[in-house]
């Protein structure tokens, strides 16, 4: 589909993308690192075989990592 959304790379060139399982975990990591309503929440759906995870944070809990090779197979969809 042509002009669809899209994961690309990190604008900090990090080799991957982090997930929380909820948005309220992306919220909270979203406003202590960017401040409240610098960020974007966007959920992603993903095949299986793309995501590595869960690992542990110490502060927001659970999350998913998808290197950025595998970005072009998540369908993005933006949180309100």
């Amino acid at each position: 589909m042509s002009g669809a959304p899209a994961f690309g790379p990190s604008p900090t060139g990090s080799e991957n993308k982090y997930f929380f399982p909820t948005s309220a975990q992306a919220e909270s990591f979203g406003e202590r690192m960017y401040g409240p309503g610098n960020f974007s929440v966007v959920s992603g759906s993903f095949p299986d075989g793309a995501i590595n995870g869960p690992y542990n944070a110490a502060t927001e809990g659970e999350f998913f990592v998808v290197p950025t090779e595998n970005l072009p197979l998540g369908i993005p969809e933006i949180i309100e």
